[in-house]
């Protein structure tokens, strides 16, 4: 998200799909988790600041979701290279908004990779959320949680 007078709101699916881009201005708290849950269940919420604005922590902590925010503020150079081929959000907040969200999708790239080769089937997503929202201390306290099996 890029939080502002005019808040950008980006989101993409885990395999790194832009599910939807949108800004408006004056956008409250409810208006904003209304739309990102309409999309589906959020995961994590990101920024392209450090540190995370206060709306971004405060969407964060609503949602249950962890939030991702950069060492440093993300330079303009790189949100234009994260973001390229991924469509053309409609200004430069959707833009610093996907790039936030790409950023975290990168973060979490690894955990993904390990679940993907270690779980099948439907369990694979709901693994996913546990890990990623610090619900579930390591892959395997996850598959204890769902009762599920490794393949």
């Amino acid at each position: 998200m890029d939080p502002g007078t005019t808040t950008g709101l980006a989101a993409i699916d885990l395999c790194g799909n832009v599910v939807d881009t949108y800004s408006a201005k004056d956008l409250s708290l409810s208006q904003i988790i209304n739309r990102i849950t309409s999309l589906g269940k959020p995961l994590v919420v990101a920024c392209d600041v450090m540190p995370a604005p206060r709306l971004a922590r405060k969407l964060a902590s609503t949602l249950k979701c962890r939030l991702f925010e950069p060492v440093s503020d993300m330079k303009v150079r790189d949100k234009i290279e994260i973001i390229a081929g991924h469509g053309e959000p409609a200004n430069w907040h959707e833009k610093d908004a996907l790039a936030a969200a790409f950023f975290a999708k990168k973060r979490i790239a690894k955990t993904l990779s390990k679940v993907d080769r270690a779980v099948a089937g439907s369990d694979r997503e709901e693994i996913k959320y546990l890990l990623l929202s610090d619900r579930a201390r390591n892959l395997t306290h996850a598959i204890e949680l769902i009762g599920g099996d490794r393949r």
